[in-house]
């Protein structure tokens, strides 16, 4: 991550307590139904460290599918539409390498358990 510049006072004011400036670029946190905020920089990983954190971690691992979806579903309904398509694509594709390592995985037992039989 990258160090954040100093903005000019006469910005600074105009300047949301939920917003901040990243890079000349302003950025939105956005705050879990926990409190905690998270800033929107493009990181999918935070804001999956996040929810893992808040509540399976906080729940003692013995939250829901309805935990979970309705902590989303807040964090989601924070996010401008420009943020929203570029998470989406990043877990769009966080998803589709996750998917073909399933699959290179099953190929490779199938491999395994094809040459302990020959």
């Amino acid at each position: 991550m990258r160090p954040r510049r100093k903005l000019p006072k006469v910005l600074q004011e105009k300047v949301k307590s939920s917003e901040q400036f990243y890079w000349g670029y302003l950025m939105k946190k956005i705050t879990m139904l926990t409190g905690r905020e998270i800033e929107l920089d493009g990181d999918l990983m935070a804001i999956i460290e996040s929810l893992y954190q808040e509540v399976a971690l906080k729940k003692e691992l013995k939250h829901t599918y309805k935990d979970i979806k309705k902590e989303i579903e807040n964090i989601v309904a924070q996010m401008p539409e420009e943020e929203r398509n570029t998470y989406l694509v990043e877990s769009l594709f966080l998803n589709s390498v996750i998917y073909e390592n399933q699959m290179l995985d099953a190929f490779i037992k199938r491999l395994k358990k094809r040459v302990k039989q020959d």
